[in-house]
């Protein structure tokens, strides 16, 4: 096991504790509320409706600089669906297949079907997603985006699914006022900082403490003899020991092809093949996942965070640059990446929803949500205003949800931006 340095920046998240927890709120309950909530973040963007506040009075918008991870896509493993419909197959013909096994059976050899050779590309929900997105953005900035000389700035990581997420929300912008000047780029360049790692974090994220903790939750927690029972046969493939690791491994993955399935578009389900309970807890599991290997957990000293140091220098500088010259040169910097970026960032950023700190791994689901930070498309928004005075204001979003962060204003969802500016320099400083 690793021995991890510790960085500095988490003392500020453990002091954030109490401010970013999810309350009494039930977390079963939301679940349930959306199915599509268990993909977590394979789940396909869900606008939450949340009360818009306006700006106070003279303040006009001028300039938007986003983070947007890709839009919906078919599942990044070529081999998943294929090795439970082999699995499947060949219990089928052994006559080990329940009438409900069948019919799953059936909805794999669909699903391998239907997206064969396509295993991580943009489903046409991932655009639809992000044109969407920009359209309300346009909504709610029309100064920004309006009238002629207008210069947009967007850049991606070189993830074909990443460039056509950026190239539907340019798109969508451009339906809006064909004059807008945007300028597209994608390289090894964009890619790092949009997708940066370090070494540490590097052999963090393969051979970290997370991964035990994770593995021992899941051990006790995860009970694949309901699921096995109800696909097959008592001669399945399973035999007598159907909570065992072989037994909970097919369990996970016909989860993770579960989840999956909404942003796929192909009206296909998987969810009903799980009970309640069972859900719950595999959502549990990957949630914890994406929490201590990507989010503000103790558990990395701050590891998973320091990775998105680069970006917030990126948002902290182009801003600086908005605001000493208007956005007379850039009226809007859009950046496209993936979760392992917006994950770290909106921790970093130590936004109220994604920040929550907890080290107990049964208490991790309220404590920080997968499906509230990290769907398909999520992003994080910071919209900058000016009052004639020359007075700037800064709101951000986290998926279009104006967000709390730790400095002082009497104008929430509005901050100062020298406050906000002081407040992140401190924490790139360290």
């Amino acid at each position: 096991m690793i021995r991890l340095k510790r960085i500095s920046v988490l003392p500020i998240l453990l002091s954030l504790a109490l401010y970013a927890s999810a309350g009494n709120r039930d977390i079963r309950r939301e679940l349930s509320a959306n199915p599509n909530r268990y993909g977590g973040s394979s789940a396909p963007y869900e606008l939450v409706k949340s009360q818009s506040h306006q700006p106070p009075k003279g303040y006009k918008p001028f300039y938007v600089s986003h983070f947007g991870r890709h839009g919906s896509r078919y599942h990044t493993s070529a081999d998943l669906c294929p090795s439970l419909r082999s699995l499947m197959e060949d219990a089928g013909s052994k006559g080990q297949l329940t009438p409900l096994g069948k019919d799953v059976l059936e909805r794999l050899t669909a699903i391998d079907t239907a997206t064969r050779q396509k295993d991580g590309d943009l489903t046409r929900v991932g655009a639809r997603e992000h044109g969407e997105i920009a359209g309300r953005m346009v909504s709610s900035c029309k100064r920004v985006f309006s009238g002629k000389g207008k210069h947009i700035l967007a850049q991606s990581t070189t993830s074909p699914r990443v460039i056509l997420s950026m190239a539907s929300f340019c798109s969508a912008l451009k339906v809006f006022n064909p004059s807008l000047d945007i300028t597209c780029e994608a390289g090894h360049s964009t890619s790092g900082y949009l997708n940066h790692y370090t070494a540490e974090y590097k052999e963090y994220y393969k051979d970290g403490p997370w991964r035990q903790i994770r593995n021992d939750w899941v051990k006790a927690n995860i009970d694949p003899s309901g699921l096995v029972s109800r696909l097959f046969t008592s001669a399945g493939p399973f035999g007598g020991k159907a909570a065992g690791k072989a037994a909970t491994s097919f369990a996970q993955d016909l989860y993770s092809l579960a989840k999956i399935m909404p942003a796929s578009g192909l009206g296909i389900t998987l969810y009903d093949v799980f009970s309640e309970d069972e859900l719950y807890a595999l959502w549990q599991a990957g949630n914890m996942d994406q929490y201590m290997r990507k989010g503000p957990s103790p558990v990395s000293g701050g590891l998973a965070l320091a990775i998105a140091k680069p970006l917030l220098q990126d948002f902290v500088r182009k801003a600086c640059i908005a605001v000493e010259t208007g956005a007379a040169d850039i009226s809007a910097d859009l950046r496209f990446g993936h979760g392992e970026g917006l994950m770290p960032l909106a921790g970093l950023m130590c936004l109220e929803e994604a920040s929550g700190v907890c080290s107990q791994p049964d208490s991790i689901a309220v404590t920080w949500q997968d499906y509230r930070v990290t769907t398909m498309a999520s992003n994080i928004q910071w919209i900058f205003y000016r009052n004639r005075s020359g007075n700037v204001l800064v709101k951000i979003l986290l998926n279009e949800r104006e967000q709390r962060i730790p400095v002082p204003t009497d104008t929430w969802p509005y901050y100062r931006w020298d406050d906000v500016r002081a407040f992140y320099m401190k924490i790139l400083e360290h």
